[in-house]
């Protein structure tokens, strides 16, 4: 039997997988009837980062050995997340319930791919599930590499911290694809039904 809305979000580090988490839950989402929308807390500054990047002469995406391209500098994302904080747990709810509302008729999946503690109290009150990833320092900074993070996120500082979300599973993504696909799979089922 299926939830009456599936809500699920996808946290952890910088390069540890959320965003193909997303790619890999969307099928099994849909194989289920449900409409899904990828609703993050973190999109905008994504944005502003992108925007401010390209009025300075960097483009995106690029090699990470070339100094002029980038795709993450999570000091810069931790800067504009800490001037937003105030304002991004009311903004995500009033986005969240509109596209809940706006689809009343159908099932609806909403699925988060970057929680940290400042949004974790309106996700839970809505009534997410956190699926947490766990990946090994060593593959973690080589994944990071080649995607290009130019910065790391300092995960001390307030903005950036997970350590009070409780997860409704654990997903360690050392392996390959193929294993995480199967691991989200049966994650997002766990929750879906």
């Amino acid at each position: 039997m299926l939830a009456l809305n599936a809500l699920i979000s996808f946290y952890g580090p910088s390069g540890s997988g959320k965003s193909t988490c997303y790619e890999y839950a969307l099928p099994v989402l849909e194989s289920l009837g449900l409409e899904v929308h990828r609703c993050d807390v973190a999109y905008p500054l994504r944005r502003i980062q992108n925007y401010a990047y390209e009025l300075f002469g960097k483009e995106k995406p690029g090699n990470p050995d070339d100094s002029t391209k980038f795709r993450q500098d999570g000091v810069f994302l931790s800067f504009l997340a800490k001037h937003f904080s105030d304002r991004l747990g009311p903004l995500f709810l009033k986005r969240a319930e509109e596209l809940l509302s706006r689809n009343s008729s159908s099932v609806v999946a909403l699925v988060n791919t970057d929680c940290r503690n400042n949004a974790y109290p309106v996700l839970a009150e809505m009534g997410f599930r956190f699926v947490k990833l766990e990946v090994r320092a060593d593959i973690l900074d080589a994944r990071r590499k080649e995607r290009g993070d130019i910065t790391c996120t300092d995960y001390e500082s307030e903005v950036e911290k997970y350590n009070l979300i409780s997860p409704s599973d654990v997903i360690w993504n050392n392996g390959t694809k193929d294993s995480l696909k199967k691991m989200v799979e049966d994650a997002v089922l766990k929750i879906a039904i």
